[in-house]
């Protein structure tokens, strides 16, 4: 009975241990697989995320689209020219550079549309220069507001280009330039007589004369006048028969005192020496524009020099 029971229990053991080995060896397949099903997405997946090709357009970035939007610039601005330097005369004395120096065309060219005007200048406030053509009776055919950009010397060279529809085949024209500060008062303006015509070649004749139009003894930029009376001494050049004006004007555009000088042109000289005394009335102290200036032949509403600075009237 007791040996039956020892073979009983021997079996239900080796059962139970039967079944625990399969049970075993079933879940060791499913555990093993899990650890490189999990790495291999890892692996795969890191190339596609370090791959540069987003870089590439880098390399094919350029910039000329807005350099070709700079190049057909109707009004050329070339590079700085050196400052002008004094003038000598045959009587060794100097002369300051013109404001505005005027370099093509010069006086009684010919010219068809469209020409190159060239100058030397010195702009004015914010840097604009007005250049304008005018042809018979003082007519207004071109009128150009040119803004260039500031320097260190403050000197610009210009260059652009004026087009025209003359009504005949031939008439007489004005080129100036112009310039002007913050209120609006003309600081310098140079003409050019020329010829314009509808048909033809343009011959284009050299600059006579581009000197400062006038220069003062009396009184000196910044200066100072007091009692009722402006002394005024110095030469200006005369381009033709026309009175030469002098006017003092404020800075709301008012006329304070003006005078026509009636002059004589020395045979042989570029210049006229003049003296004046100018009488004016104010109240307090005001700066004005000392403005000297002289028509020109093709039209007295249309200036072919004029000349200023800025001066103080004291009562």
């Amino acid at each position: 009975m007791q040996r039956s029971n020892v073979g009983v229990a021997r079996g239900t053991a080796v059962l139970l241990c039967l079944i625990g080995l399969a049970a075993c060896s079933k879940g060791t397949p499913t555990v093993l697989p899990v650890s490189p099903a999990t790495e291999k997405p890892v692996i795969t997946s890191l190339p596609t995320e370090t791959a540069p090709p987003t870089l590439e357009p880098s390399a094919t970035l350029t910039v000329t689209p807005t350099l070709s939007a700079l190049t057909p610039i109707v009004i050329e601005q070339p590079t700085l020219q050196p400052s002008p330097t004094a003038a000598a005369t045959q009587s060794g004395s100097t002369y300051p550079a013109a404001l505005l120096q005027i370099e093509r065309p010069g006086e009684l060219s010919q010219l068809s549309s469209p020409f190159l005007f060239t100058a030397n200048v010195y702009p004015g406030a914010q840097g604009m220069v007005n250049v304008q053509l005018f042809g018979e009776n003082g007519r207004v055919m071109v009128d150009q507001l040119i803004q260039l950009s500031s320097t260190e010397s403050g000197w610009q060279a210009l260059a652009t280009e004026l087009r025209f529809e003359s009504v005949a085949a031939g008439e007489s024209g004005l080129v100036v330039v112009s310039t002007r500060d913050a209120y609006g008062r003309r600081i310098a303006q140079a003409g050019i007589p020329v010829i314009l015509l509808q048909l033809g070649r343009s011959e284009i004749e050299t600059v006579k004369f581009n000197k400062q139009p006038v220069v003062l003894k009396a009184p000196v930029a910044g200066g100072f006048a007091s009692k009722g009376n402006l002394h005024i001494e110095g030469q200006v050049h005369l381009f033709n028969d026309n009175p030469v004006i002098i006017e003092l004007i404020t800075q709301t555009g008012g006329i304070t005192a003006s005078r026509a000088l009636y002059l004589q042109k020395v045979d042989g000289a570029e210049f006229t020496p003049f003296t004046l005394d100018l009488p004016y009335e104010v109240s307090r102290r005001t700066p004005v524009r000392l403005t000297i200036r002289q028509a020109s032949a093709l039209s007295p509403a249309v200036d072919i020099s004029l000349y200023s600075l800025l001066i103080f009237l004291d009562p």
